[in-house]
């Protein structure tokens, strides 16, 4: 958990499945992106960016159709 004292609000993962996102009540956004997970292989997080969305809250994530 990229920020212990603040709680998630909202997780997102990209249409092709390789990143997952989510945004905390402190206003950021972190960025993972997402290998392995095949057969009894656990999904391994690759944190890649952490973004200040917004000043003090976010609600919502999305990606973008072309996972942007």
């Amino acid at each position: 958990i990229p920020e212990a004292e603040a709680s998630i609000q909202d997780i997102a993962t990209d249409p092709d499945g390789t990143y997952m996102a989510a945004v905390n009540n402190k206003g950021n956004c972190y960025v993972w992106s997402l290998s392995g997970g095949v057969g009894d292989e656990p999904t391994k997080l690759n944190p890649r960016h952490k973004i200040a969305a917004h000043k003090r809250y976010a609600l919502r994530c999305k990606f973008s159709p072309d996972s942007t």
